[in-house]
């Protein structure tokens, strides 16, 4: 498959290769939809995207690694800037997920003119987290040295896994905020790399322009690899697509919150509290304490007469809850006391308020929903 085909199959791709008789591992990138989907999931600002995009790019190479199928690997940065930190997970098929704990962060560009990613995480520790289904997970930290990440993890690599390497990562925002290039590679020196293949390298590395030029200049991977080790005889043995996706669902978040327990949740809802919950990586799946609240307990209608009918998920009884409840919200939130008394009684206290909504005579009489 050529480069023009490679483009045209895998928006976003990754390779691995190796170099100078197998001294050299390499990976390269090319990953703009991938962090244009984070961004449009967390609604980033543009220093937030870049510090969220690099991670990802970084995460998905990196559990490339991984041998294991099942295997995930988990990359936490922690700092003391406005951002606060950043979660990556990626697993071993090109697929990575994340967040930044603040991604409204503001600031002005950097000396550089770039984006000052550094200055949005702050000083503070990265902490790569290897879960190979085993008893227990690989975890390594080291403190930030630059907050830039590629350095970062260029450290990690050295100090955590005595693997003396290179990563390079990048993200360019458009003037209309969205991800206009994004990408990166990883070099590794393998154990008994011969000196001048070092130096050589090193000489290149420092001749090559930014991840993000080369991606502007029309580089796939493949062409990016050859710059860097054009001279060293590279060989690419795989291309994957890869993605952001996260594998959440809207049960398992509920069943999350379901493990409050049906009372903690009225309690709350009397309370007058909003309770809403989600993924983290993705921000979808939202879901409320008043959902769970209608699906996770039974209600009774109590008619004038003094007859109880279960519901038992009936539809005439699911909606005279919602209505109750809207009436109760209109009637009692701004008074905290009676909007706690009305949603554990199932009544509206203020009754004139039910016949001002309209409601037939029929619909106002006897005490509405009791738990």
């Amino acid at each position: 498959m050529g480069n023009m085909e490679a483009r045209k199959t895998l928006m976003d791709y990754m390779i691995r290769a190796t170099a100078a008789d197998g001294a050299v591992r390499a990976f390269a990138a090319t990953a703009k939809e991938m962090v244009e989907t984070a961004r449009k999931a967390h609604n980033t600002s543009p220093v937030c995207t870049a510090a969220l995009g690099r991670l990802l790019i970084g995460g998905v190479m990196m559990g490339s690694m991984l041998k294991e199928d099942r295997a995930l690997l988990t990359i936490q940065v922690r700092g003391d800037g406005p951002a606060e930190g950043i979660t990556v997970t990626a697993d071993s098929h090109g697929h990575a997920k994340g967040y930044i704990f603040r991604p409204d962060v503001l600031l002005p560009v950097n000396a550089a003119g770039k984006l000052d990613v550094a200055g949005a995480v702050g000083k503070g520790t990265l902490t790569v987290i290897r879960d190979l289904g085993l008893k227990d997970p690989y975890v390594g930290t080291v403190d930030l040295i630059s907050g830039e990440l590629a350095e970062d993890l260029t450290y990690y690599f050295a100090e955590s896994e005595q693997v003396p390497s290179s990563v390079s990562l990048g993200v360019l925002v458009d003037r209309d905020l969205s991800v206009r290039q994004a990408g990166g590679f990883i070099l590794q020196l393998m154990p008994g790399t011969p000196e001048d293949v070092i130096a050589r390298l090193e000489e290149k590395l420092a001749s090559v322009p930014g991840i993000t030029s080369m991606l502007e200049e029309g580089l796939a991977p493949e062409d990016i690899l050859a710059q860097l080790l054009g001279d060293f005889s590279p060989e690419i043995h795989e291309r994957e697509a890869i993605s952001f996706f996260c594998g959440c669902s809207k049960e398992r978040v509920e069943r999350a919150l379901i493990s409050i327990g049906p009372k903690d949740i009225r309690e709350m809802i009397g309370d007058g509290k909003s309770i809403e919950t989600g993924c983290s990586f993705c921000g979808k799946n939202m879901c409320s304490a008043l959902q769970i609240w209608r699906r996770s307990t039974r209600f009774r209608w109590r008619r004038g007469n003094g007859s109880r009918r279960t519901a038992d998920g009936k539809a005439d009884s699911r909606k005279r809850l919602i209505e109750l409840y809207s009436v109760i919200s209109r009637c009692c939130r701004g008074r905290n006391e009676n909007f706690r008394l009305c949603v554990r009684r199932g009544r509206c206290a203020n009754e004139g308020r039910f016949r001002k909504s309209g409601r037939s005579d029929a619909q106002n009489q006897g005490g509405g929903l009791r738990l």
